[in-house]
This record gives structure tokens, C-alpha cells and sequence, in this order.
């Protein structure tokens, strides 16, 4: 394959994009010229960087000329803060994939694989299938189910393979640190308590390199296509998770469980129904029990710097 990746520097992007050039596929990458390209720093050297971005419809379109892909891996999608959530960004971030799709499909890609999201979905009491019906709460989310929905048009009227896969909670080395698991990892290194609600929710964690696994192998298997969950494929209970990275520094440290109320959108449970990407051959590899001493160790170090 010649892969073509957008989003190259962000959290599942870089573990895709090492996966990537490790596996010896060719690979480019879209950066922007002020992006940190910390988490593929010693894969620099063996692929190509194009400085732009996805809204700049001019470069990008110089870029995908210049590198000719046969792949394109759509990973760059700007406001996934909580509080971006619902800014006037995820329209410009949707009609950025469709431009993107369009010179795919004027540049004869055979392969458009891209990222979507649980949020398209909206909130449900049971796992989640592909084939639950979709009511998001966002414009994120809605952007997102836009985006799936267009491109999945666009692309079978070209005849060009689309792949849209809908990751749940996402976890690991490099993640953003306000997330859940980074900031009370954060919070225990330091000695501090982390003030947290009771924890019941149960959500569903996938260890990033078991994403990037999947999409690597969505991209590179030419039977898969259309829609795909991508989670682990269980939920668990957001206080094991919290019990699991404290005992994993220090059993005795203090927790604050209760300190916090739930919001009026709490999400109580959130999980992946995986079994239509399970049965193309992939599954996760990585056990919370392993995986969080693994996000601990890079946070450890991170902090040491």
C-alpha cells in the first residue's frame, strides 16, 4: 500500500501511523507546520511529510498529487475536546472529508478508511451494533454520522473501497492528558487524590495500539468495507479501571470517589458490539491489566522530562 495519513501527529493517528511505516507499508503524512511530531519522531526518516492541513483544499490536493496514494487513512479531525463538542469547527471538519473523498476520488485511490465515533450514535443502555439507530447529541457527533453517510455515497458511486470506523473509548501511551485515565494517572504520580464521582459508569477501553491494529488491517484487507465498531468489545466499570491504575503506582493512595456529582449528560454506559470487525479477523490483543501499567510508564517518564 501507499498510505496517505491525515492526523498523523494525534493520539491514534501516531500509533497508526508508526504501525504503518513498521509494517513497511510507503507512507505520507499531512502535518501542520506548527504540530508536534513527538510520538513518530524516530519514524521521520522513512516516510514523507507534506506541511498542510485538511482545510486547506489547495494543499491538500498539491500533497495527494505529489504522493499519488493508493490508501488514504483519514485520521485529522480539529475540536474533539468535550468542549469543542458543539463548535461551528466540526461543519468545516465535515466538508474538509468530503473534499478529501472527492480528490481521492480524482486522484484514483482504491481505499478511503476513516475515523469516526461512538457520538454518532448518541446514548445507549445496551451494546451498540452498527446497526443501532443513530441519534447524536453533537454536532461532533452529527458531523461525524454526516461524514459516514456522504462518503459512503460518494465512494460507491466511484467504486473506490470506504471504510468508517466508529471508535469508542480510546486509551494509552500519548493520549490527551484531560482525559479520564491520563489525568488521574497524573493525579496519583503526583500524590495527589483525584476528586471523582462514585464511578459506576461503564465504559468500553481499547488500548491504542489495538486500534491502530484494526485500522492497519481495515485498510490493508480488501474485504472489509462499509461501517465497523472499533472498541474492545466489553465495558467496565469506570471504578475498577480507577482502582486498577491506583494500585498499579501505589495500593495505599487515596481516592476520591463521590466528590464529584455526576452532570445532567452523565454517559452510564457506553459499548462496542464488535463482532462485524471480529469477524474479518481482527480482535483486541491488550487487557486493561496490561495496558495501564504500559500508560503509566510513558506518563512517568513524561513527567520526569
Amino acid at each position: 500500500m501507499r498510505c496517505f495519513v491525515t492526523g498523523a501527529t494525534g493520539f491514534v493517528g501516531s500509533a497508526v501511523t508508526r504501525l504503518l511505516v513498521d509494517s513497511r507499508f510507503s507512507t505520507a503524512i499531512l502535518v501542520r507546520e506548527n504540530s508536534s511530531t513527538k510520538g513518530i519522531l524516530q519514524h521521520l526518516i522513512k516516510l514523507e511529510r507534506f506541511v498542510g492541513d485538511i482545510h486547506d483544499s489547495a494543499g491538500l490536493e498539491t500533497s495527494i498529487r505529489a504522493f499519488q496514494p493508493d490508501t488514504i487513512l483519514h485520521l485529522g479531525w480539529s475540536g474533539v475536546s468535550a468542549n469543542d463538542r458543539n463548535h461551528s469547527i466540526q461543519l468545516e471538519n465535515h466538508l474538509a472529508t468530503l473534499r478529501l473523498i472527492d480528490l481521492a476520488i480524482q486522484n484514483q485511490v482504491k481505499t478511503f478508511v476513516g475515523i469516526g465515533s461512538q457520538a454518532e450514535y448518541g446514548p445507549k443502555p445496551n451494546a451498540i451494533s452498527e446497526t443501532s439507530y443513530c441519534d447524536p447529541q453533537t454536532l461532533y457527533g452529527a458531523a461525524k454520522l454526516a461524514s459516514s453517510i456522504l462518503g459512503d455515497r460518494l465512494c460507491q458511486q466511484s467504486k473506490m473501497r470506504f471504510v468508517w470506523m466508529r471508535l469508542f473509548s480510546c486509551y494509552g501511551p500519548g493520549d490527551h492528558p484531560s482525559f479520564m485515565i491520563p489525568s488521574v494517572i497524573s493525579a496519583l504520580l503526583s500524590s495527589r487524590r483525584p476528586s471523582l464521582t462514585q464511578a459506576t459508569q461503564k465504559w468500553d477501553y481499547l488500548f491504542v495500539e489495538d486500534a491502530a491494529q484494526a485500522v492497519v488491517h481495515a485498510a490493508s484487507n480488501p474485504r472489509v468495507h462499509g461501517i465497523y465498531n472499533l472498541g474492545a468489545g466489553k465495558a467496565v466499570e469506570l471504578r475498577q479501571v480507577i482502582e486498577t491504575i491506583r494500585d498499579s503506582i501505589d495500593s495505599k493512595l487515596d481516592l476520591g470517589f463521590g466528590e464529584i456529582p455526576y452532570g445532567p449528560n452523565a454517559l452510564m454506559h457506553l459499548e462496542a458490539d464488535t463482532a462485524k470487525l471480529q469477524a474479518t479477523g481482527w480482535y483486541p490483543k491488550t487487557s486493561l491489566h496490561y495496558g495501564i501499567p504500559k500508560t503509566i510508564e510513558w506518563f512517568r517518564k513524561e513527567m520526569a522530562r
